[in-house]
């Protein structure tokens, strides 16, 4: 069983010699890789960045490859109870590991991915926001329909004072259809100024939509920035504004009734325009309530350990595989240790004879020991000659007349 021991433990420890040096030159490439990075931001010469980078990539593997010889040669080789006196020892090779090459595997292995989901996230946090300031955008544009249908309005009641004096009673011209006229116009601004805007803002909302699906954060801030800004709010108080103010006219008919009617006339578009200028203000005052609520997510800057850090979670098989690569070899020393505890001893070993076996050596043993009591000689015993027997040796079988005579008796 012994046997059987060392020959195990013989193959595994050529196994994980050859596996320690392929496992050393993928970790110092690894590192290599993480410290072309760190080189990179120092502000040296690149190629002065690479070769020192390749310089301490080489120099991780081959301390990683003595710590693992060190480790797979030494723990093994000692008992349990001495074993216990070189575990601070064995401690702090295995913090180094984890500090200059462990943290670069994992850098590695799960970094550019730990980025990749914190910008997702950014994208993510982006795309709930431009939502509300996409509502708040078109918003703008439902008023342009009733804007346009009471410019309408007022210039229909402008031509028919003109031509019939529909609201004065007296046909023509005047002050009272020169400022239905002029509030026409001024609706239909104010209307076309916010199906502009509604445009604009319909443009830059698909702008926005195509950068949110490259995941481009910076194109998406810009195109946000640009969307708060060109909702028209202050146009809207503007015309509010001129809406409420007094047209400055009255009548003038010398008739009191006709000037009456005028008059009536006068306040009715007054109150039809301030009543415009009313909802144009609660627009854009909804607007701004909305706008001034509206945080764009901060952009933060972070690094690939911070990253994996936070999103640890999404990220064990990247890590494994980083923690793997140079603690599997370790945990292997801890088991060919335990497999060595286990071995029996030499004075335990069971060897591999037949019973047979045993009987015949016991015989001759006693034998032997007679012999030795007695001082005397005997002839050889008929299983010893048999098994030194030439002939016999040959294959060859002896006839009864060959026998000696004291075994035939």
């Amino acid at each position: 069983m012994r046997k059987s021991f060392d020959t195990l433990f013989a193959h595994l420890s050529r196994i994980l010699t050859w596996t320690s040096l392929i496992v050393a030159g993928a970790s110092g490439w690894m590192s290599f890789l993480t410290y072309r990075e760190f080189m990179a931001g120092t502000g040296l010469n690149p190629v002065i960045a690479l070769v020192t980078a390749g310089i301490a990539a080489i120099a991780c593997g081959v301390i990683l490859h003595f710590i693992f010889v060190a480790i797979l040669g030494g723990i093994p080789l000692v008992d349990r109870l001495s074993r216990q006196r070189f575990l601070p020892l064995i401690g702090g090779l295995m913090l180094l590991v984890a500090m200059f090459s462990t943290y670069t595997n994992v850098i590695t292995t799960a970094g550019n991915e730990a980025l990749r989901i914190h910008d997702a996230r950014t994208i993510d946090a982006l795309i709930a926001r431009s939502a509300d300031l996409q509502a708040a955008g078109h918003s703008g544009g439902q008023l342009v329909p009733a804007l346009t249908s009471h410019a309408d309005r007022l210039q229909a009641s402008a031509d028919c004072e003109a031509a019939k004096g529909c609201l004065s009673g007296t046909p023509g011209r005047g002050d009272l259809s020169d400022a239905l006229v002029s509030a026409s116009d001024k609706a239909r601004t104010i209307a076309s100024t916010l199906a502009q805007g509604q445009a604009n803002v319909t443009a830059m909302i698909d702008a926005l939509n195509e950068s949110l699906a490259r995941g481009d954060e910076l194109a998406v801030r810009g195109h946000i920035a640009h969307l708060r800004g060109i909702i028209p709010i202050d146009a809207m108080r503007a015309t509010a504004t001129t809406f409420r103010a007094d047209l400055g006219i009255v009548g003038t008919a010398r008739n009191a009734a006709l000037r009456a009617r005028q008059n009536e006339a006068i306040a009715t578009i007054q109150r039809d325009l301030g009543a415009l200028a009313s909802e144009l203000d609660r627009t854009a005052s909804r607007l701004s309530e909305q706008l001034a609520s509206f945080e764009v997510p901060e952009r933060q800057t972070i690094t690939k350990a911070r990253a994996i850090l936070a999103y640890a979670g999404q990220l064990i098989p990247q890590i494994a595989l980083g923690a793997a690569i140079d603690w599997v070899l370790i945990l292997g020393a801890f088991f060919m240790a335990t497999l060595r505890d286990v071995m029996p001893r030499p004075e335990d070993d069971v060897s591999d004879i037949s019973l047979a076996d045993a009987r015949r050596i016991r015989r001759e043993l006693t034998k032997l020991l007679r012999e030795i009591d007695t001082g005397e000689n005997p002839p050889p015993s008929p299983s010893l000659a048999k098994a030194n027997d030439p002939a016999r040796k040959a294959g060859k079988v002896m006839s009864s007349a060959d026998k000696p005579k004291d075994l035939a008796a």
